[in-house]
């Protein structure tokens, strides 16, 4: 009797787990409907919001990119990747399987804001990180963030942060 009552209360926690995790997975956005896309989470991921453009080339390749890969980590710019994926659905699908998201504030740009809010909604570790001098927007001017004046600056800064973390 003690077996039968040992596998039926397993069987129900298997149920519940499995409701569990349905009730977890993400509904897209666009179309409310379940997520499409298989989410496999990378523990060792980081992913990469920032504006897609030259002057932010250095601090991502030279910076972010070596600081992580050094200590073996996998890094990921939605810019990185070509695909036939609609890119916001490129881009939720990424910070859903990263472990890590950080972001630059350096512009007021409203897609990498965006790319914030998902992955604070999604409950991510967030990184942000800004350039000096630039001014960060007022409705996010009391996080905490991590300045750089150059890339070499950034990588040193991002080696000291992974070690404080124990991540390194």
């Amino acid at each position: 009797a003690i077996d039968e009552i040992s596998k039926e209360e397993r069987m129900r926690a298997e149920k519940n787990a499995r409701e569990e995790a349905e009730q977890r997975k993400f509904h897209c956005f666009k179309v409310n409907t379940p997520c499409p896309h298989v989410i496999k989470e990378n523990q060792r991921m980081f992913f990469v919001g920032m504006p897609f453009s030259d002057l932010y080339r250095d601090s991502y390749e030279y910076g972010i990119k070596i600081a992580l890969e050094s200590h073996g980590y996998d890094v990921y710019r939605a810019d990185g990747e070509i695909s036939n994926f609609d890119l916001m659905c490129k881009i939720c699908k990424a910070i859903q399987e990263a472990k890590y998201v950080i972001i630059n504030l350096s512009e007021q740009n409203p897609n990498v804001a965006f790319e914030l809010g998902l992955a604070y909604g999604l409950g991510k570790y967030v990184l942000l990180i800004k350039a000096k001098g630039c001014a960060v927007q007022t409705d996010l001017s009391g996080l905490e963030y991590v300045e750089y004046s150059h890339a070499g600056d950034l990588r040193e800064k991002l080696l000291r942060w992974l070690v404080e973390k124990g991540l390194a």
